[in-house]
């Protein structure tokens, strides 16, 4: 996510540096090349930002770091003017079924109660866990099931 956050950053780094510098060959090499593809870069960004065409998907297992770094991917690329998030919990235990299940579902369940104002904030869909291959046409249609999501 890091650096997917960085490389939307680009356009405007380059912007900046370009309108700092001559067209004179640099340590990055000839510029010709940045102005050009300045462009597409700033096209592409420019398509992540209309909520029309692109919605952002943030996905976290049920864990404190993984929702926390999804939490702190939004707020970025908030700053980047890309607003329309949907956020899916994945690997939910929806009932416990043994002592180590039990642990696991309450770990999660304290996670999911840390981040319970901004969860429902963004809607979040929670896709449960599931004790099965995740391969295959059949697969995976039994798994996005309406009666699973």
């Amino acid at each position: 996510t890091g650096h997917t956050l960085r490389m939307l950053e680009l356009p405007s780094a380059w912007t900046d540096y370009l309108n700092t510098t001559s067209n004179d060959a640099s340590c990055l090499g000839q510029l010709s090349g940045l102005n050009e593809n300045r462009v597409k870069y700033n096209s592409a960004l420019e398509k992540l930002r209309n909520q029309d065409d692109t919605t952002m998907m943030l996905v976290a297992r049920p864990t404190h770091s993984s929702i926390y770094e999804i939490q702190r991917a939004q707020q970025e690329l908030q700053q980047l003017s890309i607003s329309k998030f949907k956020v899916i919990i994945n690997n939910y235990i929806e009932e416990s079924h043994g002592l180590i299940s039990s642990q696991m579902k309450s770990e999660q369940d304290k996670n999911i109660n840390h981040f319970t104002e901004w969860l429902n904030n963004n809607h979040a869909y929670y896709v449960p866990y599931k004790n099965q291959k995740e391969e295959g046409i059949e697969n995976l249609t039994n798994l996005l099931n309406d009666d699973n999501v």
